[in-house]
């Protein structure tokens, strides 16, 4: 069953939001939560089976770090030259780009760490909270700072993995039907874990694995297919509509408050008017969400203490 997106979507419904353990993207669940139960219910289904995680699984990005886990793991070989390329491929990068990186990591012994991508943090977030990110062990996960010996490809394969997936639909009501993610299981996960990213990424393709598999039992275009389209242009369509309510939640609420958005910053962006900050609508998405997390969590508290 096929359906248009919704790009008159109203993000209102982020104030009825159900206090969870972190902030998610909740636009998934606003666009898609009421129908996909309407039509469960239609059908008489108490489940809905769901894809989520299939990139994570199958390391869909950053595949410019499969040659060096192969250096890593096997040392300088005629081989790491046919990785390079499906990696550029799949990157869409040059190939010298991924045996530059690759043979850095190799001879400095350097590898990813979560401090390497604070350093790309969101232009929203004051300079001074991306240091404190970076200096604190709080926020990485275990088994990255004990890495054991793996090499980045694979922490990074470990990293998109370690967050608790949000299986409850923070809109959704008593009767909704169960969502089960037959990817985000753990016999699946450690299976897809256990796979070195240099074949994951093998033939440059993405899910090369998944697609062989399954090659008899799939439809050709699905085979085929590169890519999964793009949201952006759909994104920013939601975000103009809503622009009144990003503006009342955002410029003075208690992101602002506590230090961790640059007001001016954001002011400028919600301006309406050009402005030099590279801000993507991904990134508006996220502060949105996350204020609207908090503010959940605030009258929780109240409601608790009163």
């Amino acid at each position: 069953i096929e359906r248009p997106r919704d790009s008159t979507l109203s993000l209102e419904p982020l104030l009825q939001l159900r206090p969870s353990h972190e902030p998610r993207d909740y636009l998934y669940h606003l666009e898609h939560g009421r129908l996909d139960a309407q039509l469960a219910a239609q059908h008489q289904a108490t489940a809905i089976f769901v894809g989520w995680g299939g990139d994570q699984l199958f390391y869909q990005s950053r595949a410019v770090w499969a040659a060096g886990d192969y250096l890593h793991y096997h040392g300088l070989r005629p081989e790491v030259f046919r990785i390079a390329m499906h990696s550029a491929r799949m990157d869409q990068v040059s190939v010298w780009r991924v045996l530059r990186v690759a043979l850095t990591q190799y001879v400095l012994r350097r590898r990813w760490s979560l401090a390497d991508d604070a350093l790309q943090a969101p232009h929203l977030i004051r300079p001074d909270i991306v240091e404190e990110i970076k200096r604190s062990a709080e926020f990485a996960h275990p088994l990255l700072i004990d890495a054991r010996g793996a090499p980045s490809g694979k922490l990074w394969h470990v990293h998109q993995l370690s967050g608790p997936w949000e299986f409850y639909d923070p809109f959704g009501r008593p009767d909704d039907p169960e969502q089960i993610a037959p990817l985000y299981s753990q016999p699946v996960i450690e299976l897809c874990l256990r796979i070195p990213t240099y074949v994951l990424t093998a033939g440059g393709w993405d899910r090369a694995i998944a697609r062989a598999a399954f090659r008899n039992d799939l439809p050709r275009g699905i085979l085929n297919r590169n890519t999964k389209g793009r949201v952006e242009d759909h994104i920013n369509a939601i975000l103009g509509r809503n622009a009144a309510l990003l503006r009342d939640l955002l410029i003075d609420g208690l992101l602002v408050r506590e230090g961790i958005v640059d007001r001016d910053k954001l002011t400028a962006v919600l301006s309406g008017r050009a402005t030099s900050i590279p801000v993507t609508s991904s990134e508006l998405l996220e502060c949105l969400s996350a204020e609207a997390w908090l503010r959940q969590w605030g009258k929780h508290a109240r409601q608790a203490a009163a």
